[in-house]
């Protein structure tokens, strides 16, 4: 693996948006019930990715992306029968899991937004 593919891995991408997610996001309060949801769904994420990992390794074909040429055959079984990649699908659920949800409802009439442009 070269010196600096490692941040490329989606794992790791992931884990990095996670963090500035959160650092992001500091301060700001929830609900209990909008914690325990964003909770429930990124333990599905994380299980979801779990599983594609476990079906490469088993495989016995490469977890690296960067490295395609090593990919010894495609996985079709397990979590990929209902999935291309569990693990990207994994990493966007652990992401969406830490979102923010308003309070209260956000509504624009169609045909009533204004997207100012430089120099109005």
């Amino acid at each position: 693996m070269e010196p600096l593919s490692i941040l490329r891995s989606p794992p790791v991408v992931g884990l990095a948006s996670l963090a500035a997610q959160r650092l992001l996001s500091r301060g700001s309060s929830t609900s209990p019930a909008t914690s325990l949801l964003g909770a429930a769904v990124a333990a599905a994420g994380l299980g979801v990715a779990a599983a594609g990992i476990r079906e490469i390794r088993a495989a016995g074909t490469t977890l690296d992306p960067t490295r395609p040429a090593d990919a010894s055959k495609v996985v079709r079984q397990g979590i990929y029968r209902y999935s291309r990649n569990p693990i990207y699908l994994g990493d966007a659920l652990l992401l969406g899991a830490r979102g923010e949800v308003p309070e209260e409802i956000y509504e624009i009439p169609l045909g009533q937004a204004a997207i100012p442009r430089e120099g109005d």
